[in-house]
Formats: structure tokens, sequence, C-alpha cells
């Protein structure tokens, strides 16, 4: 599964796992509707860490830099990850 699918499984199942009331029948029953804070708190920090792995785009390179497009830290061409945030660097 690629991240982009993976980061879109994950977000449904964050609004549903956060909601207030299930809508769908097909869930009616399950333990889902009352999350543990541990269960939530690790899917935030689960998309948070998907979302660094898609690629940002990035500006125009200055004297072999380039600007993150997450944090605007400087990048050097050839990296594929901002080293200051996290960011996967897109081309």
């Amino acid at each position: 599964m690629r991240a982009e699918d993976a980061l879109e499984v994950l977000d449904r199942l964050y609004l549903c796992l956060n909601s207030s009331r299930c809508e769908h029948d097909e869930c009616n029953g399950c333990n889902l509707s009352t999350p543990s804070f541990k269960t939530l708190d690790a899917l935030d920090r689960a998309l948070e860490a998907l979302e660094r792995d898609k690629p940002v785009s990035t500006g125009i390179a200055e004297s072999g830099y380039i600007p993150c497009g997450n944090c605007g830290g400087a990048v050097e061409e050839h990296w594929d990850y901002c080293p200051w945030c996290g960011q996967r660097i897109g081309r």
C-alpha cells in the first residue's frame, strides 16, 4: 500500500473514531465509538508521519540549497528529506 492510500484510510478511520456518534449501521455495537486517548494519539502521530512522507515541492535552488516546502529550512539539492522537520522533498 502506498503512503497516500494508507493516509486516506487512516484519515477516514480517525474521523470515525473521533466522532461523537456513528452514522454507519454496520458499526453499531462495535467498541470503536469510545476510543481511548492512546488510540487517537497513535493515529494522530501516524497521520503526521505519513503527511511528512508525502513529497512537497520546493522552490528555486539558490547556491546549492532549496527551501523546504514545509518549514522553509535550507535543504541541499541532493537530500531526500529536510533535516529540520523531516519532510520528504519533492523534485
